[in-house]
């Protein structure tokens, strides 16, 4: 994934560290809305052992998955959801050939969908 993002291996895992990934799991996890819209936010001064170990299995586990997708759908999931990019610049960046609505039906269905399954599967 460093090679498609033009960022580095530590500059990946410092990002999904900070915790903004999280959010593709915490929905299920948390009972918050079914877009994962409120991430975990555990500060690292009052989380307690279990919990930062937890959150790096998270992290782990989230990672893992990511990597089951086509190179297009890495590059789209981390732009997505790690760089908070809008659907409105992901769809145009894309190269979908179908309407804006029929991109978002798409991009859930054939990428968060995927990864946020193998993350509920692993957890």
């Amino acid at each position: 994934m460093a090679e498609d993002t033009g960022k580095s291996t530590d500059e990946l895992r410092q990002i999904v560290a900070s915790g903004v990934g999280t959010r593709v799991f915490t929905s299920q996890l948390t009972g918050d809305d079914d877009h994962g819209n409120a991430p975990m936010d555990i500060a690292a001064d009052t989380a307690t052992p279990e919990e930062e170990v937890r959150k790096k299995q998270l992290h782990r586990i989230l990672l893992q998955c990511m990597e089951q997708l086509s190179e297009q759908g890495r590059n789209l999931f981390q732009l997505h959801e790690f760089e908070e990019l809008s659907f409105k610049k992901l769809f145009s960046l894309s190269g979908y050939r179908k309407s804006f609505a029929g991109f978002k039906r798409w991009y859930k269905s054939e990428i968060f969908e995927p990864v946020q399954r193998c993350v509920l599967a692993n957890t």
